[in-house]
């Protein structure tokens, strides 16, 4: 129960172990007392071999009626990419690639491409036209299957949103609200935590649409020779306040007396 002080054979770093803390505190999966001792939800998430923030976006999912769409996301974030190209064929895979994309951003398109993939039959050849990885789409198949069969075994309800993705996206922001950008005067995107200059990947859909949406969600930070927002999704200012109320209250009062 002292994580702080137990005797690791290999110990991380204080302030890695701090700021771990810290998240699992916003999560809601660690009670504030004496002791460190896991909430109901905070349980739920240990049976999940995933980061607590994606742990958490699932066992949320039901509340949005979007468990089984937030299993193929997770699923698809579980591989290193989905897509691939070369050189000489970067204009063909591009074009492919565009029937897929959507203006809500890299999640809900991530989320066409296994729609689309699993309507195949899961065909080699439709990968190939595609520029899709097939080993990759296969891993994503037996992760999906996993993570599954373990909410199958927690009773956590299994529903579809269909085409709504506004819900999915509010589903994204109960693990991932920390993750999350805002546009200023100048064009740029600043960290709503930590004010830090970001930018939109390259790889996103988003970085040629181009969005002017006020806030963005990303899943994960890439530093290079600037700082890149990685799967990125476009959200709305009451969404963000809503995935957590205390923690973003001074948002609120912001985007009230605007």
């Amino acid at each position: 129960k002292d994580i702080l002080n137990f005797d690791f054979m290999d110990k991380p770093p204080l302030e890695a172990l701090k700021a771990a803390l810290e998240q699992l505190y916003l999560l809601s999966a660690l009670q504030k007392s004496a002791e460190l001792q896991l909430t109901e939800l905070g349980r739920r998430m240990a049976f999940f071999p995933l980061d607590p923030r994606l742990a958490k976006v699932i066992l949320k999912a039901p509340e949005f009626n979007c468990s089984e769409e937030m299993l193929s996301i997770v699923a698809m974030l579980s591989v290193e990419s989905i897509l691939y190209t070369s050189n000489d064929k970067r204009e063909l895979a591009l074009a492919a690639w565009k029937k897929f994309q959507s203006a809500d951003g890299d999640h809900i398109t991530q989320l066409n491409i296994f729609r689309t993939y699993r309507s195949t039959k899961a065909n080699p050849s439709w990968c190939r036209e595609n520029f899709v990885n097939v080993r990759n789409m296969k891993t994503v198949m037996s992760v999906r299957k996993q993570l599954r069969e373990l909410c199958e075994r927690l009773s956590i309800p299994l529903m579809s949103c269909g085409q709504n993705t506004d819900c999915i996206r509010q589903c994204l922001l109960q693990g991932l609200f920390t993750n999350a950008a805002e546009l200023q005067p100048n064009g740029q995107y600043l960290t709503v935590v930590s004010r830090q200059v970001v930018h939109i990947h390259p790889s996103s859909c988003l970085f040629l649409l181009k969005p002017q949406s006020q806030y963005l969600l990303y899943t994960e930070l890439v530093h290079t020779s600037k700082c890149y927002m990685r799967n990125v999704s476009v959200i709305d200012a009451e969404w963000l306040v809503d995935s957590a109320p205390s923690y973003f209250r001074p948002l609120r009062n912001k985007s009230s007396s605007k």
